[in-house]
């Protein structure tokens, strides 16, 4: 089996499409509880995969995790001036963090086939929380703020991203814009 990582797996579209490889075992990891509770619907009719209600972060234990107006830039991280621009607090509920290098441990999990990466400006830790680790991924996809960003203390721009994971031993193989983010794909150089 190929094993795949949907970190910030909102609705499922990544998890979805993967598992039409017949060869796909997909974990997701979604802590907003009305995303997980759809999720769960899936995991029951869906052996391959499996889906739990942990925000990824550099620490196992719990946090506090935000939600907004806008549901899917719910975040462990709290709204920066500039993101209360554009969303509004609406409630904070604790959730479990877990590193995905205890969860890869826990799982036995030595190969990754495909990490994306959508964790409304924690994505830098969560590629850090996968500590040597991230040697046993094949393909990164990364979700980056090209402006400022919406959440205090959170450095998720292209460039810092790129230079942690070239630093890894990765190259950016593409760059794809959408409004005021941008996904990077990598692969190991």
């Amino acid at each position: 089996m190929k094993v795949y990582l949907d970190v910030g797996c909102a609705k499922g579209t990544y998890s979805i499409g993967w598992l039409k490889d017949s060869s796909a075992l997909v974990y997701a990891f979604e802590p907003l509880p009305v995303f997980y509770r759809e999720l769960k619907e899936l995991e029951k009719q869906e052996p391959r995969f499996k889906v739990f209600p942990y925000a990824i972060s550099e620490e196992d234990g719990e946090a506090e995790f935000h939600i907004n107006n806008v549901l899917v830039t719910s975040s462990l991280g709290v709204l920066s001036s500039y993101g209360q621009k554009y969303f509004v607090p609406v409630e904070t509920i604790k959730v479990k963090t877990q590193r995905l290098d205890t969860f890869c441990q826990e799982y036995a999990i030595s190969k990754v086939e495909w990490l994306k990466v959508d964790a409304q400006g924690w994505d830098l830790k969560v590629l850090r929380s996968l500590g040597i680790g991230l040697h046993q991924v094949c393909n990164i996809l990364v979700e980056a703020y090209l402006n400022e960003s919406h959440y205090e203390g959170c450095t998720t721009n292209p460039e810092a991203i790129t230079e942690f994971l070239v630093a890894q031993g990765f190259k950016l193989k593409s760059q794809r814009n959408d409004g005021d983010y941008t996904d990077l794909y990598f692969v190991p150089a």
